[in-house]
């Protein structure tokens, strides 16, 4: 599920050939935006040309070219800490319209993180009751 489509490239890609410099500029100019890379040199006003040296686009062309980047919203990841605030605000009551901007993530991470939060606390109950049937079992006296 991480890489559904195999022409879509992940920003660590993108690092590996340049560097951590222009993996900002690009975080910088597209957060969280998928941006598509042409197989030749843009005209003068195309958005990349103006982000970038005419050198940085030459290596991209050359090794994504005719390929998408998905562009994260932040080089590092924020991920547990985000979570934790969703929780909270979840507890809360507040609605997911307005959590995710909060929590400055998307709708859709909203949604998942709460998703795998039920199938953890139902597995936690689940495990729990387990125990239970079983001290049950084992107590018939």
């Amino acid at each position: 599920m991480l890489n559904e489509n195999p022409r879509v490239i992940f920003l660590k890609e993108v690092v590996d050939v340049t560097s951590i410099a222009f993996a900002q500029k690009l975080v910088e100019k597209f957060r969280g935006g998928r941006i598509y890379i042409p197989n030749k040199m843009p005209h003068e006003k195309h958005e990349l040309r103006q982000a970038f040296s005419t050198e940085e686009l030459e290596v991209l062309i050359e090794n994504f070219g005719g390929n998408q980047i998905d562009v994260p919203r932040d080089l590092t990841n924020r991920a547990a800490e985000r979570r934790r605030k969703i929780l909270e605000l979840r507890s809360k009551n507040m609605r997911i319209c307005d959590i995710y901007k909060s929590a400055d993530c998307t709708y859709r991470w909203v949604q998942e993180t709460l998703r795998r939060e039920r199938e953890r606390r139902k597995a936690e109950e689940n495990q729990l009751n387990l125990f239970e049937n079983e001290r049950k079992k084992q107590s018939k006296y």
